[in-house]
């Protein structure tokens, strides 16, 4: 949006800023250490632009946007274009590239239903069918494996490990799921 040079919204930026939060949170918690590094980096970056943007004196809120991304274009560029390389290489076939199998990070993952029409029974063999799908396909080409868990309540999943809460509802009908 900032590279195209076109005139924008505080609503438009805002739409684009909660669309590049959930990538970067999907990345952060799917890409591999190197994946993960990369986008906070160019998370950084974006969170330094606002910063300008939030210091510069203007009044026009794309005008001062502008001028703070003007500062760090380059910068932005050299990030996205690691970034994008060090994803394919990632998801590259096996041989084309030179990584440690048995580096693999392993992310533990609890998963807590709060939903009544699914029962402990039927999401045990969910989960299951689940992890080995992640295990034996994902693991592999993401250099990332998970270990699912099912819980009786959040209460009961470590400090260390993430978390997903199966509900009937979510806070924000429209979201087919929530991120935090």
């Amino acid at each position: 949006m900032l590279a195209s040079g076109r005139s924008f919204s505080a609503g438009e930026y805002g739409k684009w800023s909660g669309d590049f939060y959930e990538l970067y949170h999907r990345v952060a918690l799917i890409g591999s250490d190197r994946v993960r590094t990369l986008a906070e980096q160019l998370l950084g970056l974006f969170q330094m632009i606002e910063s300008e943007r939030l210091r510069l004196p203007g009044e026009r809120f794309a005008d001062d946007l502008a001028a703070a991304f003007q500062r760090y274009e380059v910068r932005l560029e050299e990030a996205r274009v690691e970034l994008i390389a060090a994803m394919r290489r990632d998801v590259a076939p096996f041989g084309t590239e030179s990584v440690d199998r048995a580096a693999r990070v392993v992310r533990d993952v609890g998963i807590v239903s709060e939903a009544a029409a699914i029962t402990a029974q039927a999401l045990s063999r969910v989960v299951a069918a689940v992890q080995k799908k992640v295990s034996r396909d994902l693991a592999p080409v993401w250099d990332v494996d998970g270990s699912l868990t099912v819980h009786d309540s959040c209460g009961d999943v470590g400090v260390d490990s993430m978390l997903i809460v199966i509900k009937d509802e979510l806070e924000f009908p429209s979201m087919a799921f929530s991120h935090s």
